[in-house]
């Protein structure tokens, strides 16, 4: 049995940490398949096309020799990315407080859909 260690969740709550493909064969890889299909689904997109713009103008400055903004500009863009990220997570962890399992679920799907799942919590 793997030992547990834990992490405390935004919410204050303590959360077991425990590599769950190696305690339970094949758990990684059906993990990693959802998540990927969540990012592929409507969620992922929506969120891939609002940082579209962002995209485009560090792109424009790049094209444009202007190092300085392109480097300001991919700061913001990720800083707004973990800030979605962070925002969809705290929606579920209150959902899931509340005992609101269908909100908590959607939540949770979005936050994933987001990308960058290496948190074990979610």
């Amino acid at each position: 049995m793997p030992t547990a260690l834990t992490n405390s969740a935004s919410s204050g709550t303590t959360l077991p940490l425990v590599n769950l493909s190696r305690a339970l064969p094949g758990l990684g890889d059906d993990a990693e398949t959802y998540a990927s299909n969540l990012e592929s689904s409507k969620l992922g997109h929506r969120f891939r096309a609002a940082g579209r713009a962002n995209d485009q103008a560090i792109r424009a400055a790049l094209k444009a020799g202007d190092t300085a903004k392109a480097a300001r500009l991919q700061t913001q863009h990720e800083a707004w990315k973990k800030q979605q990220r962070t925002h969809a997570l705290d929606t579920a962890e209150k959902a899931y407080a509340a005992g609101d399992w269908s909100s908590a679920v959607a939540d949770y799907q979005q936050r994933i859909g987001l990308g960058h799942n290496g948190n074990p919590q979610i």
